[in-house]
């Protein structure tokens, strides 16, 4: 997992899948997304797919 800039005033999330680091430059559907938490990290404000 990997901290990323915040986009609404919380922390962001990039969360990697382990198939998508097997394959990176593979034509199959992604796996890992990226998160939003609130300021305390205790609620998921929201998720973005990777594409």
């Amino acid at each position: 997992m990997s901290v990323s800039p915040p986009l609404a005033g919380g922390r962001g999330f990039a969360v990697l899948h382990q198939d998508d680091l097997a394959d990176p430059l593979g034509r199959n559907e992604r796996k890992s997304f990226s998160v939003e938490l609130d300021t305390t990290c205790s609620k998921v404000i929201e998720e973005f797919q990777f594409q």
